[in-house]
């Protein structure tokens, strides 16, 4: 079952990884108030690496540390249909899964 679901999960990521752009944070806050910073500012420390869809919307926001180390990571799906948020998905660096909001 969990290889399925990496399987599924990788799949996802290449298939929509041409209509992808990525954007770096240094906070919380930067990301809640859209202030990227450019991916040279963050080169050393901890920040947010967010991945966005060709519609804007978030895919995946990763926690990373000074050492480039992904601490978490939020994996965000939408209704194919309306386009509204459907799940939210939270993965440690071990990519096991620490919580699930429908």
């Amino acid at each position: 079952m969990k290889r399925a679901f990496i399987c599924l999960f990788s799949f996802v990521f290449i298939y929509s990884a041409v209509d992808r752009r990525i954007q770096y944070f240094l906070t919380e806050h930067d990301f809640l108030s859209n202030n990227p910073s450019p991916k040279v500012a963050v080169t050393g420390r901890s920040h947010y690496r967010v991945e966005y869809d060709s519609n804007d919307r978030v895919i995946t926001k990763s926690k990373v540390n000074e050492r480039k180390k992904v601490l978490t990571v939020e994996a965000y799906n939408y209704d194919d249909s309306t386009g509204i948020l459907r799940e939210k998905n939270i993965f440690n660096e071990n990519r096991k899964l620490l919580s699930r909001t429908v």
